[in-house]
């Protein structure tokens, strides 16, 4: 059983974090990076219950030279992302990543639930 201290109070609704590994040839990596920033991530956001997206690199290469990329996108319920994966926008969107890149990515999803959290601001105070 979760309980809260005196100062906390529990979470207004679930989160979910969506977490998207995308590994990219060198050759690609510069097309890939402009690509995702300017068009895919701004299209994810549009996505009814996604509320925020980071996206970051490894520091160094991978033993074949590929760079990862790791991309968490936040989601306000279990119910937008199972809404989202049923929806035609899903496959859409996936399928621009494969046309336009799918020979030189790989791509590998998780989800992760949100048990507990702590902040020192309100995360919702800029929208």
């Amino acid at each position: 059983m979760v309980t809260w201290g005196p100062f906390a109070s529990p979470p207004l609704m679930p989160h979910v974090l969506y977490i998207v590994t995308v590994d990219v040839a060198p050759a690609s990596e510069v097309d890939w990076t402009a690509w995702h920033t300017e068009h895919h991530m701004p299209e994810m956001l549009q996505q009814p219950g996604f509320v925020g997206a980071r996206k970051y690199i490894e520091p160094s290469p991978l033993t074949d030279g590929w760079f990862r990329y790791v991309i968490l996108y936040e989601l306000d319920s279990p119910g937008a992302l199972a809404a989202y994966e049923q929806s035609d926008a899903a496959r859409r969107l996936r399928a621009d990543h494969v046309q336009r890149f799918g020979n030189v990515t790989r791509v590998a999803r998780r989800v992760l639930h949100e048990v507990t959290g702590q902040a020192t601001r309100d995360p919702y105070e800029d929208l």
